[in-house]
């Protein structure tokens, strides 16, 4: 099966996950949510595949370029969705998760190319899970933004006393808060590793060549502390609720930048291109 099949295989099982999510929030029925669950694991299995297709074709992570990294990022979010799913045994935030994923999916489907050859030095096991892991961080980051803002808008009309209309398929504000902690808590904990392994596969790798300070690893380490500190005063009285939502959004700020300014313009180890 080509590249372009797998791809296209994955963003339909994605919407109807999409849809079996939303026949859930509207319906209220169980077997809406087994057919989005199921769909989306399916989604993912063959999304998979389209993965390693491409990194066998390119030579390298799908990281390579922007499109490429994008697909990698989608798989995550459905990923840290599902295990969201299965932490809090919720699924009223995987309707607006699967749709990102989708938005994600179809971008990166239409407009990717495919750059052939692995770049010079940036190949092998070490290199794949640092660079796997630090996307799953990102992921985590995203979402975390995503229960944020969700947490604010519902904050604000509650206490506005406007309640009802589509606010009423968002989920509540304590299933937010809980998922906004635990998203990063895992986004800390991946991108720590991500850092972590990242350094050491530079000493194997430049072994005769003097290592350099990045600039991404100066952001990767500002993203660490924000959320840290976040996990920090969202336990302390007087800062949980929006306070600490705040505090989530302005990192995944950060991590927007970092991501695509730091990667296009400023790091010379961790370029698109």
């Amino acid at each position: 099966m080509t590249l372009g099949l797998l791809n296209a295989a994955a963003i339909l099982c994605y919407l109807i996950s999409v849809g079996g999510y939303l026949g859930l929030l509207l319906g209220r029925r169980p077997a809406f949510g087994r057919l989005a669950t199921g769909s989306l694991l399916l989604g993912m299995a063959v999304h998979f595949l389209a993965l390693v297709h491409r990194s066998t074709v390119t030579g390298g992570v799908p990281y390579k370029d922007f499109y490429g990294s994008a697909s990698l990022f989608a798989w995550m979010i459905a990923l840290v969705c599902l295990l969201l799913e299965l932490r809090h045994k919720q699924k009223a935030m995987s309707l607006f998760l699967v749709t990102i994923a989708v938005v994600l999916q179809i971008t990166s489907a239409i407009l990717q190319n495919i750059p052939v050859g692995a770049r010079a030095g940036v190949a092998g096991w070490l290199f794949a899970f640092h660079v796997n892991v630090t996307m799953f961080a990102y992921a985590a980051y995203a979402i975390s933004f995503i229960a944020s803002m969700m947490y604010l808008i519902q904050y604000g009309r509650l206490r506005a006393r406007r309640p009802g209309g589509w606010l009423s398929l968002l989920p509540s504000l304590d299933l937010l808060e809980r998922v906004n902690l635990t998203s990063a808590a895992i986004g800390v904990v991946a991108l720590s590793t991500g850092i972590l392994t990242g350094a050491i596969w530079a000493r194997t790798a430049w072994q005769d060549t003097p290592l350099h300070w990045d600039a991404k690893i100066t952001w990767s380490l500002l993203t660490l502390i924000i959320y840290t500190l976040y996990i920090i005063v969202q336990k302390r009285k007087g800062w949980r609720g929006p306070r600490s939502a705040l505090v989530a959004v302005g990192g995944f700020l950060v991590v927007v930048f970092s991501y695509t300014v730091v990667n296009l313009y400023f790091s010379k180890s961790h370029t698109f291109f």
